[in-house]
């Protein structure tokens, strides 16, 4: 009988680590065809085979005109320089040096880097950068959105920097995340999580009036928690020397506006604000686009005047 017993615990404990394995890889499977529909999107774009990225997605760079200043471009999470065209056209009408750098991960045609970025990765690229122009130019501007924002006021914060220009920063978790972002720092949850959720998809944003969009709607969890750990090494008590120009949207769900507003107001930061009513995250791409791509370049043009 007690035989009998034991194989019947032996079988049962057989189903359940086949059933583990099976719900396992059938997450595996579902993540994978979630990552090549999320990629389906990036066939508008002209591939470039020998560096696994795109035409569009190269950094951008324009250090022709004779000016003591700069202003370095920080991309936003899951996107590329490429939301920064709209911008860059007014920066290059208005004859102003810029540099846009790809942070490690975005603008390729797969996420496998993102399977494995940390925070720091992205701090290394915005530094790396930052070092290369101060050493040609006197003065540094900055300018960021989303996680590029984020990026922009944990260099002004280092370097105090008299100036940035930030569009829906990410810099605050919102409440909904926070738990699972606590488990994430144990190494050993943040594993076992990634084995039933190692993908985590975006709201879509259609695009507006036929533009198109390079962003990932899907990217690894290691990715998202990169993010999160970013808004922790920002020291918001060490801005109270940058000015900062804020751009944010009503409509935005990721950067709820009251709730940075708060943050800012509560660390005594300095902010010029303005809001819109009708776009999304991306206000760079979204429905209000040309008004404001317009101001942002107005404010970045008069600083730069008033620093030459």
């Amino acid at each position: 009988m007690e035989n009998v017993n034991l194989m019947q615990q032996s079988n049962l404990y057989l189903l359940i680590a086949l059933a583990v394995i099976t719900v396992i890889f059938l997450v595996r499977l579902l993540s994978v065809l979630r990552i090549r529909k999320s990629l389906q999107q990036l066939r508008y774009f002209h591939f470039e085979n020998i560096t696994n990225d795109f035409m569009e997605t190269k950094p951008r760079l324009s250090l022709n005109h004779n000016s003591d200043t700069v202003i370095l471009l920080l991309h936003g999470f899951s996107s590329s320089v490429h939301e920064f065209d709209g911008l860059i056209k007014k920066l290059d009408e208005n004859k102003i040096n810029y540099y846009a750098p790809i942070l490690t991960g975005f603008g390729l045609a797969d996420v496998d880097l993102l399977c494995r970025i940390k925070y720091q990765d992205w701090i290394r690229d915005t530094e790396n950068a930052y070092q290369l122009l101060r050493s040609k130019y006197k003065n540094v501007l900055v300018a960021g959105h989303s996680a590029g924002g984020a990026l922009s006021m944990w260099l002004a914060s280092k370097y105090h920097l008299p100036a940035i220009f930030i569009t829906s920063p990410y810099v605050q978790i919102k409440n909904g995340h926070t738990y699972i972002h606590k488990l994430t720092r144990s190494s050993l949850l943040f594993d076992l999580i990634k084995l039933f959720h190692p993908i985590v998809s975006k709201s879509k944003t259609k695009n507006n009036k036929g533009v198109k969009r390079f962003v990932f709607d899907a990217v690894p969890l290691a990715a998202v928690k990169a993010v999160w750990d970013l808004t922790e090494v920002i020291d918001f008590k060490d801005l109270n020397e940058t000015d900062v120009c804020l751009f944010t949207s009503v409509k935005d769900n990721t950067v709820i506006e009251a709730d940075l507003l708060d943050l800012f107001n509560r660390s005594g930061i300095k902010y010029k604000h303005r809001s819109y009513e009708a776009s999304g995250h991306n206000i760079l791409e979204d429905a209000e686009k040309e008004a404001v791509v317009q101001e942002l370049a107005e404010d970045l043009v008069k600083r730069v005047k008033g620093l030459n």
